[in-house]
């Protein structure tokens, strides 16, 4: 991430803060969202960053702060397979879509937004130190 970026961190539980605190740190300019009214808040006034709650409209949202054409980077950390695949529509053409959250089912996407958006995926993988 550069100065550049605008990045978006999808919930500001511990986690999400923590990615917000260090793409902020990058330089980026960042907006959190969260379902969660107080958490959101809590985002504003921890890091310093844009925030909404999930409850607005986040497409209005991301036209307001990303003048329409998505984020470089989105981040979720949600936990919610819902937002994971809402999260898809948020990314820049070219952007990156890093997954941090860890659910036990499956996401979907359109895949031919996917290809057209030409958008990289990085999944962020706990590990226990091996196998077994």
């Amino acid at each position: 991430m550069t100065g550049r970026d605008k990045v978006l961190v999808v919930g500001a539980g511990p986690i999400g803060l923590g990615v917000a605190l260090f793409a902020r740190l990058s330089g980026a300019n960042v907006a959190v969202f969260d379902r969660d009214v107080e958490r959101a808040a809590g985002a504003q006034s921890i890091l310093g960053v844009t925030t909404r709650p999930a409850a607005d409209d986040a497409s209005k949202a991301e036209r307001a702060f990303a003048s329409g054409d998505g984020f470089d980077v989105v981040f979720d950390a949600s936990g919610s397979q819902q937002a994971m695949e809402k999260g898809f529509d948020f990314v820049a053409h070219g952007g990156r879509y890093v997954l941090v959250s860890v659910i036990k089912g499956s996401i979907t996407f359109l895949d031919p937004d996917f290809h057209r958006k030409e958008i990289e995926v990085d999944p962020i993988v706990g590990t226990t130190g091996g196998p077994g």
